[in-house]
């Protein structure tokens, strides 16, 4: 419970992915570490990084035009980008037009704050929850840290 994964183990792996909203945090890794906010918001983060960008992760079709997928028939997202090749297109981006191999894939459930000065949204495993929120199948998420 509590993870926002969908399976907290209660065979109703449908609507459970709600469970954080609502859930105040405290950041643990990063540039806000220690800072805390209540989770307004889920996004779904599809993203792949290319060969020779370090530290930049594209979105996969807002950021980059596939070239090339890795298996393009796959419908498992780490097997159809991973190996491909894509064109950076993002505007302003200083590589934008480079053409790289996709050599990782970052998929899952990323989580929004009400607090302004947490810029960006972060995975469950680098949050805590601190108090559960009203929503979800178990009434909120489980307070303490999310494996």
């Amino acid at each position: 419970p509590g993870r926002g994964d969908g399976n907290d183990g209660d065979g109703n792996d449908g609507g459970d992915d709600f469970v954080l909203l609502g859930s105040r945090i405290v950041i643990r890794q990063g540039k806000n570490a220690g800072r805390t906010g209540t989770v307004t918001e889920r996004i779904r983060y599809d993203h792949v990084r290319l060969e020779g960008i370090p530290g930049q992760l594209f979105h996969h079709e807002d950021d980059v035009e596939v070239i090339r997928h890795g298996d393009r028939r796959s419908s498992d997202f780490e097997k159809k980008y991973l190996g491909g090749t894509a064109r950076v297109t993002k505007r302003g981006h200083p590589s934008r037009g480079t053409v790289a191999r996709i050599v990782k894939t970052v998929q899952g459930w990323w989580y929004v704050t009400d607090n302004r000065d947490i810029s960006i949204a972060y995975p469950p495993e680098k949050f805590e929850v601190l108090s559960p929120g009203p929503g979800g199948a178990n009434g909120g998420g489980t307070p303490g840290r999310i494996p």
